[in-house]
């Protein structure tokens, strides 16, 4: 991408920091990343952003062909398999708005609203305290966005989803 192309791109991905952070690393670059494609879209750019779609998701499937064995949630994961990480988040994202429309991000975003920082959107506020946002929480808003829980969806997918028992894999 040159130009035009790239300036579209990266402003897109850095509204898509301002607008949610993540429970890591990979899963805010993956959305930052897919709202850039996104942008890329609503500016024209179909070929671009479907490309880099495509590269991303690429990098998932080279390190997860079944795509049950990579845990985006885990931190180890996440730092050793970055790219294929981000590549799985931006699947996921593709999937939900594929079948459950393409407003999916508008309404998961706002299903996380009440409690992320617009200071910090990977924080949120629990009990007057800051926390880092956690998988559970993306999984409950995305599961209030598509009408139905997708805890199970996310668990068959290989992604850990109990922030608890996530937290217990930490110690």
């Amino acid at each position: 991408m040159g130009g035009d192309e790239r300036l579209i791109a990266v402003l897109g991905h850095e509204v898509g920091h301002k607008l949610l952070g993540g429970c890591n690393t990979s899963v805010s670059e993956a959305f930052a990343e897919w709202l850039g494609a996104k942008a890329l879209a609503a500016a024209g750019q179909r070929a671009a952003a479907k490309a880099k779609i495509e590269r991303h998701i690429a990098d998932f499937r080279a390190a997860d062909p079944a795509g049950t064995a990579l845990d985006i949630a885990d931190e180890q994961t996440d730092i050793k398999q970055s790219p294929a990480c981000q590549g799985k988040w931006i699947w996921i994202l593709t999937e939900l708005c594929g079948k459950y429309g393409d407003d999916l991000p508008a309404r998961y975003l706002a299903a996380l609203k009440e409690n992320v920082h617009l200071s910090n959107p990977a924080r949120k506020r629990v009990a007057g305290k800051e926390e880092r946002l956690t998988m559970a929480d993306h999984v409950q808003a995305l599961s209030k966005a598509a009408g139905e829980d997708l805890t199970g969806w996310f668990r068959r997918l290989g992604i850990t989803v109990d922030s608890t028992a996530k937290a217990k894999q930490r110690r």
